[in-house]
C-alpha cells in the first residue's frame, strides 16, 4: 500500500513478495534527518535561475498540469479528466476490448466532470460521492481525489481514494457499467485486497465474455467449456448473470477473487491463465500475459507498438505513453493511424518512459517537464554532470538488460504481439472501420528493433551492448535461445 489508499499490484510485485514470504516493506523516516543536496541554491524553488523553479513554471503552464483556475485538466478533474478526451478520439475500450463504441451520455455519467460534481448531479435515492482534492507530497498538480460515498440518508457507505481513470475504464466502461458510486466501491475493495484494478477489470471482462459465449452457444460444448460451467456453479443464481451491462455481480466477484473462493480462485490467476484453463486464451487481452490498459490499440498504432514492445507486458508507462499524442501534444501531435515514423516515435516514448521510471517521478509531470529539465535537478541533488542524453542512455541500458532477462526466461520476438482480436475485428475510429495489420506491424517491429540496436529477432547486438557499457552481457549463451 502507498499513501493509505492505493495498492501497488501491477506487474507481479505481490507475487514476488509472496514467494519470499515478505509481508511488507515499512519505511519510518526520522524527522530530524536532513537530506543533503549538492547544490542547495539550485534546488531553491524561489531561485528564478534555478532548475527547480524553471520546472515548476513549466508545470504551471502545462496543458494537463496547470492549476485549476487556468483550466488544468488534472487539477480540476483528476486523472478521470482523461475519460472524455480518450472517448472523443475513439480510444476508450469497451466490452473486453471488442470495440470502442460508447454512448456519450453513458461516458458523461462516469467522467471527470461527473466525479467532480457528483454531489450536485446525483438523482434522488442514489448514492452520492463527496470529493476532496489531495496530492502527493509537495506536488502542485493535485490530481488525487479522496472520496466518500453516502447513501440517500446521508450515511457513509464507504470511503477511500479515487477512482482513477484506468479503474473507471477497466472496472466500469469495459464492462458496460456506468455507475460511478459502484465503480468507486469496487475500487476501494480492490485496493483493500491488494489487487491491481487494470488486471482485475480486464480479467473480469474476459470472464464475462467467456460466460456469454458458453451460455449462448448453440453447439456442443468443448471439454474446457464444460469445465467452466462446473467451476461457475450457481454463481448467476446467487449474484446475477455476469453479462456486459449488468452490474449486480461486480462486488461479489471481486470479493471472491480477493478471497480465492469459487471461480474467483481461477480468476485470481489473471486473465491469461483463467482463459487458458477453459480453452479460450484468445479472450485474454494481454501482451506477455499482462493485461492491457484503457487505450484501444486500433485507435493508436504508436500506443499499440509500445504495448507490444514493453518488457513487462501490456503497459502504457514503461512501454511508452503515446495514446495522448493524438490529441494533446501541440505541434508534436501524431495521428493514431500513422505508420511512417511510428516505430521511432514509440522507441523514443519507451526510452522516455523508462527514464521517468528510473528517476522515480510521476509520469504526469513529464507531460510538462522534459528530461532536459530533470537532468539539472538530479545534478543539483547528486553533484553529477548528467544531461538528457545521459538519462536516455540509462534507459537504453535498462530496457536492453530487461530484454536479455526476458530472452533468458524463454521470451522471443513471437511474444511481441497484441491479441488476435486487434488484427481481426475492426472498431470504428472517427467513423471508419480500423484494425491493426499484421504485415504492417511486422515491419514496424523490425524498425523498432533496429532503432534500438537490436537484431531482427529483437536481441540486443553485441556492438550495442558494448556501446552501452554492458560488455559482460556479450556472447552469452542465452542470447541465442
Amino acid at each position: 500500500m502507498s499513501d493509505k489508499g492505493r495498492t501497488f499490484g501491477r506487474g507481479g510485485a505481490g507475487a514476488v513478495f509472496g514467494s519470499k514470504n515478505l509481508i511488507a516493506v515499512a519505511v519510518s523516516p526520522d524527522k530530524s534527518t536532513k537530506v543533503s543536496v549538492s547544490d542547495e541554491e539550485e534546488m531553491d524553488i524561489k531561485n528564478k535561475s534555478g532548475s527547480v523553479y524553471k520546472a515548476k513554471v513549466k508545470l504551471d503552464v502545462g496543458k494537463f498540469t496547470r492549476k485549476e483556475q487556468h483550466y488544468g485538466s488534472l487539477a480540476s478533474m483528476g486523472s478521470l479528466g482523461l475519460a472524455g478526451m480518450v472517448n472523443n478520439f475513439d480510444q476508450l475500450i469497451h466490452n473486453n476490448m471488442i470495440d470502442t463504441n460508447h454512448e456519450l451520455s453513458d461516458i458523461q455519467k462516469v467522467d471527470g466532470e461527473a466525479l467532480r460534481n457528483h454531489a450536485d448531479i446525483a438523482q434522488d435515492g442514489e448514492d452520492v460521492i463527496e470529493v476532496k482534492k489531495d496530492t502527493c507530497y509537495n506536488c502542485s498538480i493535485t490530481c488525487k481525489r479522496k472520496t466518500t460515498i453516502k447513501n440517500s440518508k446521508g450515511e457513509v457507505v464507504d470511503a477511500g481514494e479515487g477512482p482513477e481513470f484506468e479503474t473507471v475504464a477497466l472496472l466500469g466502461v469495459n464492462l458496460s457499467i456506468y455507475d460511478l458510486p459502484l465503480i468507486a466501491r469496487a475500487n476501494y475493495m480492490a485496493n483493500r485486497y491488494g489487487m491491481d484494478t487494470i488486471t482485475l477489470g480486464s480479467t473480469i471482462a474476459a470472464f464475462v465474455e467467456l460466460y456469454t459465449i458458453v451460455k449462448d452457444s448453440n453447439s456442443d460444448l468443448s471439454e474446457g467449456e464444460k469445465l467452466f460451467l462446473n467451476d461457475f456453479g450457481d454463481f448467476d443464481k446467487k449474484y446475477g448473470e455476469p453479462r456486459f451491462g449488468n452490474k449486480d455481480y461486480l462486488l461479489s466477484i471481486i470479493d471472491m477473487v480477493g478471497k480465492g473462493n469459487g471461480i474467483g480462485k481461477y480468476l485470481a490467476q489473471g486473465s491469461y491463465r483463467f482463459c487458458e484453463r477453459y480453452g479460450h486464451p484468445e479472450l485474454s487481452m494481454t501482451v506477455k500475459k499482462q493485461e492491457l490498459p484503457a487505450y484501444d490499440p486500433r485507435a493508436s498504432y504508436s500506443q499499440a507498438l509500445c504495448y507490444e514492445m514493453s518488457n513487462r507486458g501490456g503497459c502504457h508507462l514503461e512501454g511508452g505513453y503515446t495514446a495522448a499524442l493524438s490529441y494533446c501534444a501541440g505541434y508534436a501531435e501524431w495521428p493514431g493511424n500513422r505508420i511512417e515514423g511510428t516505430p521511432l516515435i514509440s522507441k523514443n516514448a519507451t526510452l522516455k518512459g523508462t527514464a521517468i521510471d528510473i528517476i522515480g517521478v510521476c509520469v504526469y509531470s513529464s507531460f510538462a517537464i522534459s528530461l532536459d529539465e530533470y537532468a539539472p535537478i538530479i545534478n543539483a541533488v547528486t553533484g553529477d554532470n548528467l544531461n538528457s542524453g545521459s538519462l536516455l542512455k540509462f534507459a537504453h541500458r535498462t530496457i536492453s538488460l530487461e530484454r536479455l532477462f526476458n530472452i533468458r526466461c524463454g521470451k522471443t520476438e513471437n511474444d511481441d504481439w497484441l491479441p488476435d482480436r486487434f488484427y481481426e475485428i475492426p472498431t470504428l475510429v472517427e467513423g471508419e472501420e480500423t484494425l491493426c495489420s499484421r504485415d504492417v506491424f511486422s515491419k514496424m517491429h523490425k524498425e523498432y528493433y533496429n532503432a534500438l540496436g537490436w537484431n531482427e529477432k529483437g536481441v540486443p547486438e553485441d556492438t550495442t551492448l558494448e556501446n552501452l557499457g554492458m560488455k559482460e552481457y556479450m556472447n552469452r549463451e542465452y542470447k541465442t535461445k
